[in-house]
């Protein structure tokens, strides 16, 4: 989170995509709906940017809420259980 309306996710190379960057990259993608979910401290942030009629963001926090990893699965309650719906079965 960095300021009152921009976050970011920290990539693997130590390098920040900001909630607006991750925007404009799925701008142009052609598609009658787009699902769109962020299992990171912060994600809530995200949600602004993504508002339209195509796009469904699921962010596992609010903007100004850490993520907790409690399931013993390595994963945030809200990824589990939305991870495991969408594939059909328990990982």
């Amino acid at each position: 989170k960095r300021g009152q309306d921009t976050s970011y996710l920290r990539l693997w190379n130590k390098v920040s995509l900001f909630d607006f960057e991750l925007a404009e990259m799925l701008d142009d993608i052609q598609c009658s709906e787009k699902i769109i979910g962020i299992d990171a401290c912060y994600s809530g942030g995200f949600k602004d940017n993504f508002e339209d009629s195509h796009t469904v963001i699921q962010t596992c926090v609010s903007a100004d809420t850490f993520s907790l990893i409690n399931t013993g699965f390595g994963f945030q309650d809200m990824t589990f259980w939305w991870g495991t719906a969408l594939r059909g079965y328990y990982p």
